[in-house]
């Protein structure tokens, strides 16, 4: 009898494996089908955004498939207005984007919902255009609220979303809608999911591992089997074919992959390691101002903190093997210089910094006609500290505004300052810095 119920045992054991093998194999097939799709969507929107510098509006889950405006984008009032499909109804508009009806239904044959920041689809909005701050923190930023919690960080200034509600569909919207009937499965109990229905009011979603197998029911508080698909605007602009940061604030930020772009042909950057081989590099400095001029002290080599997301300054090569080493300090400057022909009305930094406060001093010069400004500006401000730099502080950016147009800029840290440069930015007259 024992010989006989082992078997049976083995036998349901063996029987469940293949069972789940075969809902696992099953499932991971129609996810790779809803994700081949939402890539094709992808670049419908990226040719959408190309061909009108803006993003369509959602269209309504809830029309009938016979409806006038049936996967139509909704704006009131039409065709100028604002988006005006709530957010639990937003799904995708495939006849507004030109794709086939099939391509806009997931692989379980719902449709998919579409989100998107009204910064960039609303009316007078332009993907070009789209605001960039030099502060990543400041709330003035396109897209500014419209963010994705992706595998527990959070992504700021997102474009637009797509989702999937997976193998259980709770909170999607049929293929086909039913005359007189036509809604959307069950509610999810799940907050994450929750999220992803963007209730009013709400522009924060969530992407973390999907479920495969449906090991919690649906309506469990810990269910999640969403798919989910986003870009940010800078992505959206260099994708689309717009220069990042293309709109009227031109922030150019001091990476080493910045540094290495538009050096002149026989003058390329090297870096070994943190430290370059150059006291002077000229790079891409964006579309208005052209390749712009960094250099240093004499003597000294140009270098960036450890994660090569800011510069600094080196003395030698031999000394550079810290930020310690490589920080801007009382003893160090950067001179950043403007093409011949371009002049600034006003300037812009980011730093992050060592210390709990930063102190420098900013001298504008005007050197093509042979005019040395004597404004200087002094600077002493606190330092937030922000979770995402690993201890150091990022300054809330800041402005000057010398009385005169200027094309080059030194800054030196004064006192017991010490900090990198992260991201400039010079203004034009009559532009708003802020």
């Amino acid at each position: 009898m024992l010989t006989v119920m082992t078997t049976l045992l083995v036998v349901a054991g063996v029987t469940l494996g293949v069972r789940m093998a075969q809902q696992t194999g099953g499932q991971q097939e129609l996810y790779a089908v809803t994700q081949k799709r939402m890539e094709r969507i992808q670049k419908a929107l990226h040719s959408f955004a190309a061909t009108h510098d803006r993003l369509p509006c959602p269209a309504d889950g809830a029309t009938k498939k016979d409806g006038v405006n049936f996967a139509l984008e909704l704006r009131q009032p039409v065709g100028t207005g604002a988006c005006s499909i709530t957010s639990q109804h937003a799904a995708l508009p495939w006849r507004t984007l030109g794709i086939p009806f099939e391509e806009s239904l997931d692989g379980w044959g719902r449709k998919i919902s579409y989100q998107v920041c009204g910064d960039i689809s609303g009316p007078g909005a332009t993907v070009s255009n789209a605001d960039r701050h030099i502060d990543p923190y400041d709330p003035r930023n396109s897209c500014f609220g419209f963010s994705v919690k992706n595998f527990g960080t959070e992504k700021k200034q997102v474009a637009w979303v797509l989702i999937s509600h997976g193998p259980s569909g709770v909170g999607a919207w049929p293929a086909e809608c039913l005359p007189g009937n036509c809604r959307p499965q069950p509610s999810p109990a799940s907050p994450d999911e929750q999220a992803n229905l963007n209730v009013p009011g709400t522009t924060k979603f969530v992407r973390r591992a999907e479920e495969v197998l449906d090991l919690d029911p649906a309506q469990s508080p810990s269910h999640f089997d969403d798919m989910l698909l986003f870009e940010s605007v800078d992505e959206l602009q260099k994708i689309s074919g717009f220069p990042v940061g293309s709109g009227f604030l031109n922030i150019i930020d001091l990476t080493k992959g910045r540094l290495q772009s538009g050096n002149p042909k026989g003058d390329e950057v090297v870096f070994n390691g943190r430290v370059s081989d150059k006291n002077k590099i000229i790079f891409d400095g964006g579309l208005h101002w052209g390749n712009v001029a960094v250099s240093a002290h004499p003597g000294a080599l140009l270098a960036t903190n450890g994660e090569g997301s800011a510069l600094g300054v080196c003395a030698s090569a031999r000394n550079c093997g810290s930020d310690t080493a490589s920080v801007l300090d009382k003893n160090k400057f950067l001179k950043f210089s403007l093409p011949a022909g371009k002049m600034a009305a006003g300037f812009g930094l980011r730093i992050f910094s060592l210390e709990p406060r930063a102190e420098m001093v900013l001298t504008f010069k005007r050197p093509q006609d042979a005019q040395t400004l004597d404004s200087k500006v002094s600077l002493n401000l606190p330092i937030p500290k922000f979770p995402d730099f690993a201890g150091k502080g990022e300054i809330k950016p800041t402005f000057a505004h010398p009385p005169q147009e200027f094309s080059e800029v030194t800054i030196q840290p004064t006192g017991s300052s010490r900090f990198f440069i992260s991201a400039i930015r010079f203004c034009r007259e009559n532009e708003s810095c802020t």
